[in-house]
């Protein structure tokens, strides 16, 4: 989040963080906690960082543990990652 306010577009650090957290969320460890993934999209989205394959695998996270997040956590990720993610024509 102080990346964001700062503005301070380092992606080395980004792509860290991105690596690690895609590694707990696909290997079911602890570790990303759900205000903590919000606050990584929202920063993220924010500096422009575009990680789809987090995000995707952030979202499929949520989808199979949407109990464990709270209503402002889940609000947070989607308005972060509405506009971003490739959207599906009906």
């Amino acid at each position: 989040e102080a990346f964001a306010q700062l503005k301070f577009q380092d992606y080395s650090f980004f792509e860290m963080v991105s690596l690690q957290a895609q590694t707990l969320l696909l290997e079911g460890r602890p570790g990303p906690t759900p205000p903590g993934l919000a606050k990584l999209c929202q920063s993220m989205t924010r500096l422009k960082v575009h990680d789809i394959r987090l995000f995707e695998i952030i979202l499929a996270h949520v989808s199979e543990h949407w109990y464990d997040y709270p209503a402002t956590s889940l609000a947070q990720i989607g308005s972060a990652l509405s506009p971003l993610m490739p959207r599906q024509e009906l």
